[in-house]
Order: C-alpha cells, then structure tokens, then sequence
C-alpha cells in the first residue's frame, strides 16, 4: 500500500497524462510549457535564498567568534616591502657569535643587510647555491672598509626558507666555517624579514649613514653594483691600510 504522499504524487501525474491527451497539440505543448516555466519558476527561487541563507550562516559564526574569542585575525599579514628611499626598520637581533646588534646604534655608518640562507646547499640539486655567492662578495666589502665606515650584517632566513626556526648551533657553525669574524651573522625567528618584506633569498640592502634604504636587490647582486653603491656613500677604500684579496667561496661545511 503506498504512502500518502506517493498516492498524491500518483495521481497528480495520471491527471497531467488525461489532461495532455484530451488537448490538442498545439494545446498539449503550451501546458507543458507553462508546467516547465513553473518549474524553472521554482529553481530560481531556489537558487535566489540559498545564498542568501548561506551568507547569513557564515556572518552568524563571525559574530559568535567575534564574541566569544575576538576579532577574526589574518593567518599572514601581508608583507610590506621596504623600498628605495624608506627609512630601515629597526633591527634588534641576536647574533651567532653572541653579541647582540640593535640598527639604531649604527647610525652615522653605511650597512649592508643582506638576508641570506646559511642551511647547507641540497648535493641533490644542480642549481647554485647563490646565497653562498653572494657572501663571498659581502665579504670582500668587509674586508676593504673599516667597520666603523661600513658594516656588513647577515640576517639568516632559515625561518623565511624552511618554516623552521633557525638552530643557533648549525648557524654557529656556519660562521665558522666562513670565517665571519667581522660579520655579525644575525638570528631571525621570522619576524625582521617580513618587516622588511623578504620573500626570498639572498636579498641585499644598503642602508645610509642616516637611516634610509638607497639601494635594494631581491636575488643575487654582483660585487660591481656592491662596490659602487658603498662607494656613493663613503667613497673609495683605503686599499693601502686594508689590502686582501679576492676571497673564494669556501666549502668546509661540517656539523657540531
């Protein structure tokens, strides 16, 4: 025995059948137009308060969370890149070798910030490693001014590269192995490269004596654009008092 609602259905469709075939044709297909355009009627109206209703769903559990933990936060915020002519942003980060550098304190010199990956290169890859290259430059820019005119910083961006958070041991042990003595090889939870908005490696900055960014490179920079834009704000070397030569890229890298 069918349900009630089967019966009604049944029979709403054998009163369509006798009512199609006692019209004619032209009969016969207005009716089902009509039964069409009711039914497309329906849809559409069905599709108008779906999302409305969803949209009302969704602004309910904002306001709940609102309420019950706070304001919605971004998982990211967005990064602000800081570009030619901007003040630096304040850096006050420890180092490897244990000392600590505050930005401010170093004004009335010229710096070279320059964020860099300090993790060994993967032998897997083919690719250069160009964060490597680069410190091989930044160093001979160490080595050719007195610390008192330029100061070289590295920042390193295992965070930025990885996720991770950067192991003081193996950064350590990089600047060992690099022979840092004059470059302070600063530790980054994450937080000085989105101030800056680093989003990738190396990326080189050279700040002015009073605190603005005049040149920036995200990606490698060659030793000429390096040497030049020290040079436009301290002038020349004192090649006579800080003779060396070329450095190599050294490849020593070793585990604590």
């Amino acid at each position: 025995m069918e349900s009630g609602g089967q019966y009604r259905q049944g029979i709403s469709r054998i009163s369509f059948h006798r009512k199609s075939h006692s019209l004619g044709w032209s009969d016969r297909a207005g009716y089902g137009e009509t039964v069409m355009k009711q039914a497309k009627s329906g849809i559409s109206r069905r599709l108008f308060v779906l999302p409305i209703v969803s949209l009302g769903v969704v602004l309910s559990m904002v306001l709940a969370h609102s309420v019950l933990w706070g304001p919605l936060k971004p998982v990211h915020a967005p990064l602000k890149v800081i570009e030619i002519g901007m003040p630096a942003p304040d850096i006050h980060l420890p180092s490897a070798q244990g000392d600590t550098y505050h930005l401010a304190d170093l004004r009335g010199q010229a710096v070279l910030l320059s964020f860099v990956n300090s993790r060994p290169p993967d032998a897997s890859l083919s690719t250069p490693d160009v964060s490597r290259s680069q410190i091989v430059f930044l160093k001979n820019i160490a080595h050719q001014y007195e610390p008192e005119k330029v100061q070289v910083l590295l920042v390193d961006a295992t965070a930025l590269v990885t996720g991770e958070q950067p192991d003081r041991n193996a950064i350590l042990n990089f600047a060992r192995n690099w022979d840092m003595e004059t470059i302070p090889v600063l530790i980054d939870g994450g937080t000085t490269a989105q101030a800056y908005g680093i989003s990738n490696v190396p990326t080189t900055l050279v700040i002015a004596p009073d605190g603005r960014v005049t040149h920036r490179w995200d990606g490698f920079v060659s030793a000429a654009q390096l040497a030049f834009a020290v040079q436009s704000l301290v002038g020349l070397p004192d090649f006579g008092a800080r003779s060396v030569p070329l450095q190599c890229s050294v490849n020593k890298e070793t585990n604590l």
